[in-house]
């Protein structure tokens, strides 16, 4: 299974809407079977995450670090994270 944000391929069916197997290119070709397609996945932003935390407060009181993705204030914590998904690219290989 490809990483929410890594570029990979995928072995699908020839209506390009299930695949069965997520890799690099030349392990989907080992799963390749007679009648399925290996199609590219390309990853696009669709959302963010956010994740807010109650607890102890760090050394400094307000505290902000864009690098890291978090913000803290006193007891409040506050995460962010980009979330992504994959469409269907062009067919590579075909069996």
């Amino acid at each position: 299974m490809l990483h929410s944000s890594e570029t990979g391929y995928a072995v699908m069916n020839k209506e390009l809407d299930a695949f069965s197997f997520e890799g690099d290119l030349e392990t989907c070709k080992r799963y390749c079977r007679n009648g399925d397609v290996i199609a590219k996945r390309i990853p696009y932003k669709f959302g963010i995450s956010i994740r807010i935390t109650w607890h102890k407060y760090w050394s400094k009181a307000i505290q902000f670090r864009k690098r890291y993705r978090e913000a803290n204030i006193f007891y409040l914590h506050l995460n962010w994270n980009n979330e992504y998904m994959h469409k269907t690219g062009e067919i590579v290989h075909r069996s």
